[in-house]
């Protein structure tokens, strides 16, 4: 596996050898298409389906909500829309998507130089809602903002940077009772991308890394 995934990096930098071109014939590369921000395919517990978001990272401009069947990873459902706030601010529809355990959705983008900003809303056939929580974080982590996961074993939303990793508990940050105490944070020296995390509803959670790819198991204290 580790061959591999220094194969598939080398391969990204078109450095591969004649080695890794023998290793790569054994992996099955599908068609190339549209899905944008790949980092947004969640799983939603409560009525058990799989959704991602496709946007072109424009403000106020129309993204969509993509649901997808868990057996044939195919598209059956997509809804339009656009995100503009009460001010009449128009915002990017949403690159990072996590469902906590009630089916509520959540994203998180990040505000300024700094700060990271988060959203809750739902997200269905019917359409696409949400609304900002009124806190955030002051601090987020790291400077490339990779994705979102929600663990429902410890009620947290996780916040991705490559190299760090950012929590908080739901709870606390839907009441904006949250204090500094209550932010988890680890940073790591990987020198890799982080792309993606998720979690079991034990509370196993998975990560998954590129340059070049795999998938690691994590586990939370």
């Amino acid at each position: 596996m580790d061959a591999l995934r220094r194969a598939t990096n080398a391969y990204s930098k078109h450095k591969a050898t004649s080695r890794d071109r023998s290793l790569l014939k054994y992996i099955k590369e599908g068609p190339t298409f549209d899905i944008g921000h790949g980092q947004s395919l969640a799983y939603n517990p409560k009525d058990k389906q799989l959704w991602f978001t496709r946007s072109n990272g424009k403000a106020g401009q129309y993204g969509s909500a993509v649901k997808v069947s868990s057996k044939t990873l195919r598209p059956t459902k997509q809804v339009a829309y656009r995100l503009v706030n009460k001010q009449g601010a128009k915002l990017a529809v949403n690159s990072t998507l996590a469902f906590d355990r009630q089916g509520y959705a959540y994203f998180s983008s990040y505000s300024g130089q700094r700060s990271l900003r988060v959203y809750r809303g739902t997200m269905n056939d019917h359409g696409v809602h949400f609304k900002l929580m009124m806190q955030g974080l002051a601090y987020r982590p790291g400077q490339t903002h990779q994705s979102i996961a929600y663990n429902p074993h410890n009620d947290r939303l996780y916040f991705v940077s490559d190299d760090a990793i950012s929590s908080v508990p739901v709870k606390k940050l839907r009441q904006r009772q949250a204090t500094p105490k209550d932010v988890h944070a680890s940073v790591f020296a990987s020198q890799r991308e982080f792309e993606g995390l998720s979690f079991t509803a034990a509370g196993q959670g998975y990560l998954i890394l590129n340059r070049g790819a795999e998938l690691m198991r994590i586990d939370i204290s």
